[in-house]
């Protein structure tokens, strides 16, 4: 089994960056409870939440195998200077599903996140 390691910094707070992944489109918010993602793609349970620092959750993609091990997701969101820091942390992963979610984290999370603050800071 593989482990994707990623930090990536953004000219946002760890607060702001926390509500980006918790919330419009993305894993339901509210206590250890089951989530799902990109209209149903990403599921799996809330573990553990510390609002504004810390996601733990089980995660799997649909296309996943039945029977099929959750991975383990963690995330943490710190303050660096002139914004904060994403850690992410993805274990439990197939060779294959690494490299592959390692191009999804920066496609559908990373990329996205930097335009939307970019477009934001423009707009006001």
């Amino acid at each position: 089994m593989k482990t994707i390691q990623q930090k990536v910094r953004f000219k946002a707070p760890p607060d702001q960056l926390y509500e980006m992944y918790m919330g419009s489109g993305r894993p339901a918010r509210e206590g250890d409870g089951p989530f799902s993602a990109h209209e149903g793609y990403v599921r799996g349970r809330n573990l553990q939440l510390v609002p504004g620092q810390l996601v733990v959750q089980s995660w799997r993609g649909a296309d996943w195998a039945e029977g099929e091990p959750d991975s383990i997701l963690f995330l943490t969101f710190e303050p660096v200077p002139g914004g904060g820091q994403v850690t992410l942390v993805h274990a439990g992963l197939s060779p294959e599903k690494a490299e592959r979610h390692a191009r999804g984290w920066r496609d559908y999370y990373w990329t996205p996140w930097k335009n939307f603050l970019r477009r934001r800071g423009r707009a006001g």
